[in-house]
């Protein structure tokens, strides 16, 4: 499904609700998945002609754009802009990202060859996107390696078994390469927790884990290491302590088949990686950076990311639903400003950059300068503390009595974001800040009368508050010319 293009329909578009509420003359009512969800903004919809069962396949992304078919079929399209009313079936059979509808149009009409079949509108069969991601077969793995690898093999295995546990030389283990897909790939205090116990003869080190002939990031790994770097690492540091370790030691590892591993995207090779080191394993804790980070590189894979199941995939990472929803937060605001900055855009920085706090002082200055009677200051919209405001404001008040001056009977708050989310919700949270000047004149049905609001505004008097919203982003053009 593509935007309206010289080779498109032009008598007839639409989006979801258009066709939900005020089909086109042609379409019936929708049916199917009719609810989007979470981190969903896209679907795949089938057209049955019901006058000759032909179908259509497509997909586009849900908005509030107007899109249409990018069928060249002419019969096709007579039929939508001139057929009787209620002839066309309009069903909806998935959701995803843009690149996972792509995929699963392509595997549907591929597997019935549309662009051949005298039986579909579709005169191609589209092109490969990406797989949706597979959370179950992930956990699946990773609870048969957990059980495997910890020597506990309680678990009934379908995809592993006692057969994927080899041997290799230590120092050929400690050289292999490694994915990494945390932030900071050695915690020196776990590594030493473990260096510890080696010392000691205390306990056993889980087996490391061995992707067998895998494809990651374009590049081809007979074996790469996914998890048990601090086990390696510890083992070699200790090996000349003689605690029964050299580097011809052989040291047992699960090894991962290639029935398995040609079957991952590397979005869900890193999702493994953060599964076999969550905080419940000796390793490097999952953290609220090693999920934007993974969830940025899900997004630029072309992944839904922003959904129920990932929410509670974090959760069982060991991340609260707060820290899950910082990462989702955290995860948009950086994926938005790379778009920007794609796009030519320079994001301002007005807490860190010292020519944008000068260009914040600037425009508090020329406040002050026209109304001596305004307390100016600023502040980020994300941390909008009323009673810091107003500490600062009495400050500047006392020291204006001191000096003779009348004190200042209005304020103006000069405003910078720092994200998308703190700048659509600053509109709301300013007027919670000042709710004395905008009390509702309603409440669970009661209204007020005037006088019952001036009585109730009369309790809490305030300065007159206004703000002044500083821009987030400027093109490079004119950040050269600033500079």
């Amino acid at each position: 499904m593509k935007k309206m293009s010289g080779a498109a329909l032009t008598g007839t578009s639409w989006n979801l609700e258009t066709m939900l509420y005020n089909p086109p003359k042609p379409f019936q009512k929708p049916i199917g998945l009719l609810r989007q969800p979470n981190g969903c903004d896209s679907y795949v919809y089938e057209i049955t002609n019901n006058t000759n069962n032909m179908k259509y396949i497509g997909f586009h992304k849900e908005g509030n754009d107007i899109y249409t078919t990018s069928s060249t079929s002419k019969e096709f399209s007579e039929h939508i802009q001139d057929g009787d009313p209620n002839t066309l079936k309009y069903e909806i059979l998935y959701w995803g990202s843009v690149k996972e509808c792509q995929q699963y149009e392509w595997e549907l009409l591929t597997s019935v060859d549309a662009g051949k079949s005298p039986r579909y509108y579709n005169k191609w069969n589209g092109k490969p996107g990406v797989r949706k991601l597979d959370l179950e077969f992930v956990n699946k793995l990773q609870d048969e390696i957990d059980d495997i690898r910890t020597y506990k093999n309680l678990k009934k295995h379908i995809l592993l078994s006692i057969s994927n546990v080899k041997k290799v030389d230590l120092e050929v283990l400690y050289t292999m390469p490694t994915i990494q897909v945390r932030e900071l790939q050695i915690d020196n205090e776990n590594l030493s927790k473990i260096i510890d116990r080696i010392k000691n003869g205390i306990g056993s080190a889980d087996m490391p884990v061995v992707l067998e002939d895998i494809t990651y990031k374009g590049v081809h790994y007979p074996q790469i290491l996914i998890s048990g770097n601090h086990t390696r690492t510890a083992m070699w540091k200790t090996r000349k302590l003689n605690r029964g370790y050299t580097p011809t030691t052989q040291i047992e590892y699960l090894a991962i088949p290639s029935e398995l591993t040609r079957s991952l995207q590397d979005s869900e090779v890193d999702m493994l990686g953060n599964n076999l080191n969550a905080d419940y394993n000796i390793g490097k804790a999952f953290s609220v950076s090693d999920g934007v980070a993974e969830c940025q590189f899900h997004h630029n894979q072309g992944h839904s990311w922003q959904t129920a199941e990932m929410r509670d995939r974090m959760l069982r990472l060991g991340l609260t639903s707060p820290q899950v929803l910082t990462v989702f937060h955290r995860a948009a605001t950086a994926i938005l400003k790379e778009d920007w900055k794609a796009m030519g855009r320079v994001v301002y920085d007005y807490k860190n950059s010292d020519k944008n706090k000068g260009d914040l002082d600037k425009v508090a200055d020329a406040f002050r300068n026209k109304d001596d009677d305004m307390f100016v200051t600023t502040l980020s919209s994300g941390n909008p503390h009323w009673y810091r405001i107003l500490k600062s404001y009495f400050i500047e008040q006392f020291q204006r009595i001191k000096e003779g001056k009348t004190p200042q009977s209005k304020i103006k708050l000069v405003v910078y974001h720092t994200n998308r989310k703190s700048q659509e919700e600053w509109p709301r949270l300013f007027k919670e800040l000042v709710m004395s000047q905008n009390i509702p004149n309603q409440i669970d049905g009661y209204v007020f009368s005037p006088s019952e609001l001036d009585t109730l505004m009369g309790l809490v008097i305030y300065p007159d508050v206004s703000y002044h919203q500083m821009p987030m982003w400027g093109n490079q053009v004119q950040a050269s010319q600033a500079v």
